[in-house]
């Protein structure tokens, strides 16, 4: 590859990877991340003697990030181990009742008869499917740059969307299948990470589910941070020129072309821009206006994803019956997804999730205490 000058917008994981990846390929990469931090929604910060990852503490699909590491010619264990989380998580019912999610699959199919007659039997066919759905984002989209819409016409695709109902809710093609009212929370609740609600969602999207009760849930040894700590040392390793704690303003062009990234009053000469931010942020308040390809009313009219409210608490005594990951599901799902969709507002009765990485890993916390993500 020609050695090209280019600017990297954002020090979150991917603007980390990319950074990597065109350094590793002989570019000249100069990376911007505005918090004195890296890793985005990945950051961490500690407090006291207790470490919190800002954002999430678990992975799943670790052997696509496997993949990443690969692509760079590193192996992700000389960095981290990663460990499977048993159980998976635990969601707390109505009542104080609870139930814990089983990484092993004989162990989850005895959960599901539990929950409804032949339980076992709806959730192989059930994740079947979901693993074809698996299979084609993965193997048929995930890997395509996302220029064209034609890159989605695929008829093995196509031919088993048809077959798998992929143009239903997830709630829907739930609800066909299971009766038990915890059987459908269960395999409604991982969509809910892509900021909708299971009835607003493809059912191409229950791939979730394979992903979640198949492939299981992994936590990185030492945090989720971990990983942006490996990324960041291979990135210096590949010359990577890393300025944190200072915001990209605007772009300067030059015609058509970039010339450079105007970076608190000063500009920061460039050939090339990889943007790694919000990308409604990077193109109405970065690009120039002629340059934009969307004007402010297309933006008002799109909905996006909510953000969320979260709590960092650290307590100086263990709390008993938490599990790493945990749900609370002890409210009505539909009633808080009204009120934060349909006329957005703050739940009365809110649904939350707590981790507790401190009783997976004694290293986020002191000794005796417990580290909870609220």
């Amino acid at each position: 590859m020609k050695t090209t000058k280019t600017t990297v917008i954002g020090g979150g994981l991917s603007g980390l990877y990319a950074a990597c990846y065109l350094a590793k390929k002989g570019v000249q990469v100069t990376l911007i991340e505005k918090n004195e931090t890296l890793g985005g929604r990945a950051r961490a910060f500690s407090e006291k003697g207790f470490s919190f990852d800002m954002g999430p503490s678990w992975y799943w699909m670790p052997e696509l990030v496997d993949e990443l590491f690969n692509d760079l010619g590193e192996k992700r264990e000389n960095y981290f181990r990663l460990k499977q989380l048993e159980p998976s998580y635990r969601v707390f019912w109505k009542n104080g009742e609870f139930t814990d999610i089983p990484s092993n699959m004989s162990a989850l199919e005895n959960l599901f008869n539990e929950l409804e007659e032949n339980g076992s039997v709806k959730l192989r066919k059930f994740l079947k499917d979901a693993q074809v759905k698996y299979e084609i984002a993965t193997k048929d989209f995930m890997q395509n740059p996302g220029l064209s819409w034609f890159e989605l016409i695929n008829w093995r695709a196509l031919k088993n969307a048809l077959k798998l109902d992929v143009f239903k809710s997830v709630e829907s093609d739930v609800a066909k299948r299971f009766k038990s009212e915890k059987a459908r929370a269960i395999l409604n609740f991982p969509v809910l990470f892509l900021g909708e609600m299971p009835s607003r969602i493809p059912s191409l999207y229950t791939l979730m589910n394979y992903v979640d009760l198949e492939l299981g849930t992994w936590y990185p040894e030492g945090g989720m941070h971990a990983l942006v700590k490996a990324l960041e040392t291979i990135a210096r390793k590949e010359g990577v020129e890393i300025i944190t704690g200072k915001s990209a303003e605007s772009f300067e062009m030059n015609e058509s072309n970039i010339s450079g990234i105007k970076v608190e009053n000063a500009i920061l000469k460039t050939e090339q821009v990889l943007a790694s931010g919000d990308y409604h942020f990077i193109e109405q308040n970065l690009v120039p206006e002629k340059f934009r390809r969307y004007s402010p009313s297309y933006w008002n009219k799109r909905k996006l994803a909510p953000s969320c409210l979260i709590f960092y608490v650290g307590v100086s005594k263990k709390i008993p019956g938490l599990q790493h990951h945990n749900l609370f599901f002890d409210e009505d799902l539909t009633a808080h997804g009204k009120q934060i969709y349909e006329n957005p507002s703050w739940p009365d009765k809110p649904l939350f999730y707590v981790s507790a990485t401190s009783v997976t890993d004694s290293t986020t916390a002191p000794e005796g205490c417990e580290n909870l993500f609220f």
